[in-house]
């Protein structure tokens, strides 16, 4: 953090397994300016937490928004912050009002 303007700092990543993609999903935010504004929320992906070079290179799926993004899985017995299938509850800032759907390339 060098009080550039510029900033190009990607922050508050939130990992979770995902069953119906066989990977790992990160969600983080990406600050666009010195005073953390927003440019959106990213997505990166990884077959492997052992390995930090294998996450995919991050791919915005959000523009602007709130903080901390966040997938709740809804599989009963097994949808947590740490695992969600297909579909899951998308949350920022703590709070969701809409789904986020995976799909498979």
């Amino acid at each position: 953090h060098d009080r550039s303007t510029a900033a190009n700092v990607f922050w508050g990543p939130s990992i979770h397994w995902n069953t119906y993609l066989g990977l790992y999903v990160m969600l983080l935010n990406r600050a666009k300016d010195d005073h953390f504004n927003q440019d959106g929320i990213y997505v990166s992906f990884s077959p492997a937490l052992a390995d930090p070079s294998s996450w995919s290179a991050p791919v915005r799926i959000h523009s602007g928004g709130s903080w901390y993004p966040q997938v709740i899985g809804t599989e009963a017995g097994a949808g947590s912050d740490r695992q969600a299938g297909r579909r899951a509850r998308f949350f920022l800032t703590g709070r969701s009002d809409r789904f986020i759907e995976f799909e498979r390339e």
